[in-house]
């Protein structure tokens, strides 16, 4: 996917009627992009929203499901360290052409909050179902430093790599 993506510049938090909101995009959210996040969350973010594409080979199905690791368990990881609700849209179909030729989008859309998976969609080519889910406002009274001492409360360690 190089060709056709830039790497960006900057990152913000931008606060709306419903929440301090964050964007990251697709492999931002894998665990060796996790720091994307965690910045999102130290500025404010209240919510994270990660549009993405998730793709496997024609041969993957349901049953394989290779995105407990690969999203569950880093926007919970984000979710329970900070309060933060991230939700992540993705696409369906078969893809023709291009770098992921031979390739299809799962949909398999995900709200995780500090509570754990509160809503996902079907893990399918063909799913075109829309998931709505009542998610409540993260209470984030933490700021600067204070974000730092809950982390630790909560067993995160600075010194050590994970």
């Amino acid at each position: 996917e190089q060709p056709y993506y830039a790497v960006g510049q900057t990152l913000n938090v931008v606060d709306t009627p419903l929440g301090k909101i964050g964007v990251n995009i697709c492999a931002d959210n894998y665990l060796d992009g996790l720091p994307i996040g965690h910045t999102l969350a130290r500025m404010g973010a209240e919510f994270i929203i990660a549009p993405a594409s998730w793709t496997v080979d024609y041969s993957i199905t349901e049953e394989h499901d290779p995105y407990q690791e690969k999203w569950v368990k880093p926007f919970s990881i984000l979710a329970q360290l900070y309060n933060v609700v991230v939700v992540s849209v993705t696409s369906v179909g078969y893809i023709v052409g291009g770098p992921y030729e031979g390739k299809k989008s799962v949909g398999c859309s995900l709200a995780v909050d500090a509570h754990g998976v509160r809503a996902q969609g079907a893990f399918n080519e063909f799913a075109g179902q829309l998931v709505v889910a009542d998610l409540a406002r993260p209470h984030r009274p933490e700021r600067g430093t204070d974000i730092g001492l809950m982390l630790q409360r909560k067993g995160y360690r600075f010194d050590q790599l994970p």
